[in-house]
């Protein structure tokens, strides 16, 4: 039961993202191959997470303001954006199937939700039915919400390609990798405070600061993901009309 409930979230959020492809669904393949890829990078996360998170240990207190910062942006957010970035973009930028602009959001969500169900089934082999439902309403959207964010301006990096804009190409590139790192970030720095370490105000403080970040990061995530599917486009008309 409660390995269900840990791919309960990614299926419903993976249905969802497909429904909302409406101009031209991508193939169960590509789909497919962003999905494993994001299984597969699970491990290579997991021991370069360790090595970081050891080195982290050894130079702040755990629990600190520092050691939060440390763990939040750079074991975790860094470590996990890279990884899908380097995934998605393996698989999916010289492809022909990439052509329309919500496609990079579809792959995108396709990649981070591999990594997000591995890491889940995890956390509940590990866990208690408290983590599990905490996850299911918060880890695993977070991880679509900050996906959101990459597809889009990974999106938009590809129409600069195709322009032949290498300026804006690179811009976008970067973008698609730093703004999900900044709020994976800030979201498990928020969390990461100790009570009787950092004090109870920081502690009390950083909740707060959280739940404001999770709000507003699923309202920007979700309008994106409507604006972006409702005014759809192929990035060359010609490359729809050729098929």
């Amino acid at each position: 039961m409660l390995f269900l409930f840990a791919i309960i979230p990614s299926i419903v959020l993976l249905l969802y993202i497909y429904k909302m492809d409406k101009r031209e669904k991508e193939s169960h393949k590509i789909l497919s191959k962003c999905f494993i890829s994001g299984i597969v990078i699970a491990l290579p996360v997991a021991i370069f997470e360790i090595i970081v998170e050891m080195f982290v240990e050894g130079i702040c207190i755990e629990g600190s303001v520092l050691y939060a910062f440390l763990d939040g942006f750079i074991v975790a957010a860094l470590t996990e954006e890279a990884f899908k970035y380097l995934a998605l973009k393996r698989r999916t930028w010289k492809s022909s199937e990439f052509n329309c602009f919500f496609d990079g959001i579809v792959y995108s969500l396709f990649v981070s939700l591999g990594f997000a169900t591995v890491e889940n089934i995890l956390y509940v082999l590990d866990g208690s039915i408290s983590t599990v439902i905490t996850r299911m309403f918060f880890a695993v959207p977070g991880h679509a919400y900050d996906a959101v964010f990459m597809g889009y301006f990974y999106s938009k990096a590809k129409k600069a390609e195709i322009d032949g804009n290498i300026a804006k190409e690179k811009t976008f590139k970067r973008l698609a990798l730093i703004i999900p790192i900044l709020w994976h970030g800030t979201y498990d720095c928020l969390l990461s405070f100790d009570e009787e370490i950092a004090g109870e105000f920081i502690s009390v403080m950083g909740i707060l600061l959280w739940l404001m970040v999770v709000a507003v990061q699923f309202g920007t995530s979700v309008m994106l993901v409507y604006l972006c599917s409702k005014n759809d486009k192929p990035f060359k008309e010609e490359i729809i009309s050729e098929e």
